[in-house]
């Protein structure tokens, strides 16, 4: 492992991983189906009883401990299209949700929403981009259904490969889908920002750039008094108001982070650097906090490393992103390439602390 100077603020990182050069990146397209209202009750019933389907497979591979796709399929897929009337490919797919969802474990017996999302392949989904509808397999037969996005997801789609998702949220339908962008060229980056992500600041560069996480935390103080009130009065307009401000606190948060991914990503564009990012997988089960207060604070603490900095990254400069680990990444100094305990001030801005330990980076 070697250390990556961060010129030209000479910010050091330790074990910094550098990606492999890419030949093909995946992205997942959200399209907006408009169906009309009896392909709307046709793709509805269509849910529900694929799920239905994918409760009974459950139910077999619970009762006979067999969670292996291919001697499931062996086990269930005639009853399954007697009993259910499916075509034969969207019983392949219940089978592989339902293997899917033992891959974790096997301790408890999967559950399925009646609503939850269904999978669709090329056998029983086809895509017309330029005239903009989708053929896709119902419980009444092939429907023909226009589908709006805009001009970047109408691009992406020309790039369609894989699997695509059928999915009812807020009573609108959705199709997510995978598209495969290639022949990317890595950008020749000769530098890099280092972004150091944390709750208080959800992320510090190394030029001196801090994105608070003030607005944040306002914001889920407020909905956290909010639905609280609302859920102690109980009553029919209670309800209802907490069903219309439901996911309006997720959708802020999800805001904010885009913005502040956008603004590192132009600057590291508009200077010819890649970023260096701190890895945070599984920090939240590595760490422990007490107290109710900071338990919401951390449930709350929406860092996604991949979606705030790596994928907008890899989009606009492929090839041009570092992970460094996480430890001690708060005590290195923005003027000097030593490691310092110490040099945070009030765990704001970074400083060389003049009677701090000093740690050289190897």
């Amino acid at each position: 492992m070697q250390s990556i100077s961060i010129v030209p603020t000479s910010w050091y990182l330790t074990s910094c991983h550098y990606s492999d050069i890419l030949v093909c990146m995946q992205l997942t397209n959200q399209i907006k189906l408009k169906p009309t209202q009896a392909q709307a009750d046709s793709l509805k019933r269509t849910l529900e009883k694929a799920n239905a389907a994918c409760d009974y497979i459950s139910q077999v591979a619970w009762d006979t401990h067999i969670f292996g796709k291919f001697q499931l399929q062996k086990l269930v897929y005639d009853d399954v299209r007697k009993s259910f009337d499916l075509t034969a490919q969207l019983v392949i797919r219940c089978i592989a949700k339902v293997t899917d969802a033992y891959k974790l474990d096997t301790k408890v017996q999967r559950a399925f929403k009646p609503l939850g999302a269904i999978a669709y392949d090329q056998r029983i989904l086809n895509w017309y981009t330029e005239k903009q509808f989708v053929s896709i397999w119902t419980v009444d037969g092939r429907e023909k259904i226009p589908f709006v996005g805009g001009p970047r997801q109408l691009e992406l789609l020309k790039h369609q490969k894989g699997e695509s998702d059928l999915c009812l949220v807020d009573d609108e339908f959705y199709l997510l889908t995978t598209c495969e962008i290639e022949d990317l060229e890595p950008a020749d980056v000769q530098n890099f920002l280092g972004v150091d992500l944390g709750e208080k600041n959800i992320a510090t560069t190394s030029d001196g750039d801090i994105q608070t996480s003030e607005p944040v935390e306002k914001n889920r103080k407020r909905f956290l008094r909010l639905r609280s009130e609302l859920q102690r009065v109980g009553t029919k307009s209670s309800r209802r108001r907490l069903k219309a401000i439901r996911r309006k606190q997720s959708r802020f948060q999800k805001d904010v982070n885009h913005q502040i991914s956008k603004r590192l990503v132009e600057t590291a564009k508009h200077t010819n650097r890649g970023i260096a990012v701190e890895d945070l997988t599984g920090i939240t089960a590595r760490t422990r906090v007490r107290g109710k207060e900071r338990r919401a604070q951390r449930s709350n603490w929406h860092i996604d490393v991949s979606n705030v900095c790596l994928k907008p990254l890899l989009e606009m400069l492929p090839g041009s992103a570092i992970t460094a680990t996480a430890a001690f990444s708060e005590h290195f100094c923005t003027a000097a390439p030593v490691q310092a305990r110490g040099s945070r001030c009030g765990g704001r801005r970074l400083y060389c602390a003049p009677d701090a330990a000093v740690i050289p980076c190897a």
